[in-house]
């Protein structure tokens, strides 16, 4: 058999150990392991005893396209995932209008085909009725339900759910995606277990928001570090402990964003323990930062939760290495440098930062302190990810008749991380890591056996497929 790519001489993590072999890839599959001299193949990469890995999923990840194309484009951010060693990354439903019925959902999926770099799942917001007048229950439980296994049917990687209302003047953002009344949050909670898609979950308390913003001073909201004062640890850890139990009384798989706490990892650990299917993760802003960055870089870093003190970047550190937090994804959220420079009211500022290009390379930097080990990577940003959201061994897994995604780490170079080498749209924005050295180096990323990036810069290869959860290959 003559191979479309051979990798050869890797140090690849086959069943959770490494073994020095050789990948062959046909028809975007793995097709051949193996040890041997003698092969045949249309193009062979010898990576020098480098990692390859199970490519990398970002399981948070937001386009803003085509109503923002300034703040980034399917092509600019899959490829910002691409050089950063990511190969699938799954959509926030935050699109406008929201991803919150069939047709905007299919949509979505088409503005994506023939445009991404990286393999791409599509999360659907609710759109759940609940109540309406002149209706009564039934008809909508009917009516709703129709919509929840019309997503399933189309493919949807998971459902997401904000605890909180929309941000004025971005209320079609999120129609159908924000869910603030508890009955409501229980009738949905309910109708998406049936589908048994992951549900992830937004957890910040509107109540709690509003109090704050009501007690604070006019003069405090306008200071970047006030961020923490209107939105505290303790908007968040309500939020999930409200959730957590509801769906005790549902046991639908609840999986929380961006967890910023140490709190709130506490309240995950004890539902946990009471049998509550649930799962989280968190970013490498809460791991790298804490919340003095709001005086060091201001508006650009406000991030919804807020990065937090020192003693929740200490949990969630432990958090990963006692493995009560699954994933690390990196809530990839573009805005141009003028929209975060837009309003001096902090409250107002649009939250997030483009982290999908330098997620990869914040871990890799930890492995050379001894803080985690590239085992550990993969399973927080691979295998993890993968299994969680029903899709492994289609993704998170080197096994023949696997899918031919692939990460090669070359762990002896360094990379300077810095405006010229990087692809997002709004990289000018991205505050955090640009201008650093990181100790380890993407290599290759390799999405359905083609090469999209080779070290240096994209290879004009629009590889990704659409990523749907009902089927076992892509």
């Amino acid at each position: 058999m003559i191979c479309d790519l051979v990798i050869k001489n890797g140090n690849v993590f086959l069943d959770g150990k490494f073994t020095k072999c050789n990948i062959g890839i046909k028809n975007s599959k793995i097709v051949n392991i193996f040890d041997s001299v003698n092969f045949k193949a249309k193009e062979t990469i010898d990576v020098n005893r480098n990692y390859v890995l199970p490519g990398f999923i970002d399981v948070h990840f937001h386009v803003r396209s085509p109503s923002y194309p300034e703040r980034g484009t399917v092509e600019s951010e899959t490829k910002a995932a691409a050089a950063g060693g990511i190969t699938s990354v799954f959509e926030m439903p935050i699109s406008k209008p929201c991803c919150s019925t069939l047709e905007i959902f299919n949509k979505r999926r088409e503005h994506f085909e023939n445009r991404s770099y990286v393999n791409y799942g599509i999360y659907a917001a609710p759109g759940t009725v609940y109540k309406q007048k002149n209706r009564n229950y039934e008809e909508i439980l009917e009516t709703d339900k129709d919509k929840i296994l019309g997503f399933k049917k189309a493919g949807a990687v998971a459902f997401k759910i904000f605890m909180i209302n929309p941000p004025k003047g971005r209320e079609d953002e999120f129609e159908g995606l924000s869910i603030t009344d508890k009955g409501h949050l229980y009738h949905t909670l309910k109708l998406i277990k049936k589908t048994n898609l992951v549900i992830t979950i937004h957890a910040e308390c509107e109540e709690l928001l509003n109090h704050y913003r009501y007690i604070l001073p006019k003069s405090k909201i306008k200071n970047p570090e006030s961020h923490n004062l209107l939105r505290p640890a303790f908007v968040e850890t309500l939020a999930i402990n409200e959730i957590l139990f509801i769906n005790k009384h549902v046991n639908a798989k609840l999986h929380i964003a961006h967890l910023s706490s140490k709190e709130g990892l506490d309240i995950i650990d004890h539902y946990r323990n009471l049998g509550v299917d649930v799962s989280t993760e968190t970013c490498p802003h809460y791991l790298f930062y804490s919340k003095n960055v709001l005086k060091k870089y201001g508006n650009f870093a406000k991030i919804n939760p807020p990065i937090r003190e020192i003693i929740d970047q200490k949990a969630l550190w432990e958090g990963i290495t006692k493995n009560k937090i699954e994933i690390v994804a990196s809530d990839h959220a573009a805005f141009c440098y003028s929209e975060k420079l837009s309003t001096d009211d902090i409250d107002k500022v649009p939250p997030g930062h483009p982290g999908v290009n330098s997620i990869i390379y914040s871990l890799l930097n930890e492995t050379q302190k001894g803080e985690i080990s590239i085992t550990d990577i993969v399973k927080l940003c691979s295998i993890n990810p993968a299994k969680r959201f029903n899709l492994y061994p289609m993704l998170g897994k080197i096994s023949i008749g696997s899918s031919a995604n692939i990460t090669i780490i070359d762990d002896k170079k360094t990379h300077h991380y810095s405006y010229n080498n990087q692809f997002s749209k709004s990289k000018d924005s991205d505050v955090l890591y640009s201008n650093k050295k990181f100790k380890g180096k993407v290599a290759y990323t390799i999405v359905n056996g083609n090469i999209v990036y080779d070290g240096f810069d994209i290879v004009e290869n629009k590889a990704g497929k659409f990523i749907n959860s009902n089927k076992k290959s892509l």
